[in-house]
């Protein structure tokens, strides 16, 4: 669950991203897992969703190896882009932390390197491909 008040808007990036509403200092927490708001799947509760569903969960989380789940944020959090000198640092499956001072505007970017196995195996983010590859 985010907790820094945050704006979805277009990204020079990629589509959307997820951008400071506000100052967060250096060391802030930005999101934490919370399993009453965020949401959890086994690997065997995923392959029970319809093939619709799993596209949507596989576009819109990431697969956990530490905690062998796929984390589906419940909020915006999920538009966070990918760069490869975030702001923004991993603790994966538990929190998102500012590298550094974000200033209100500023895109918040992360290293899916840090927390998806997924992450560039294919270098293709895309629902269709991320399907194919499970």
């Amino acid at each position: 669950m985010l907790l820094v008040r945050t704006v979805i808007f277009p990204s020079p990036i990629h589509g959307i991203g997820l951008f400071a509403e506000e100052f967060i200092p250096a060391h802030t927490v930005i999101w934490q897992f919370d399993p009453k708001f965020d949401v959890a799947y086994t690997k065997q509760e995923f392959n029970t969703l319809s093939p619709a569903a799993q596209l949507h969960i596989r576009k819109y989380s990431y697969f956990s190896a530490e905690m062998n789940l796929w984390i589906l944020c419940g909020d915006d959090a999920r538009f966070m882009n990918h760069a490869d000198a975030p702001n923004t640092f991993e603790e994966p499956g538990i929190r998102t932390i500012a590298l550094y001072d974000i200033d209100p505007g500023q895109e918040l970017l992360c290293d899916y390197q840090q927390f998806d196995v997924r992450s560039f195996d294919e270098n293709d983010f895309t629902p269709e491909k991320k399907l194919a590859a499970s």
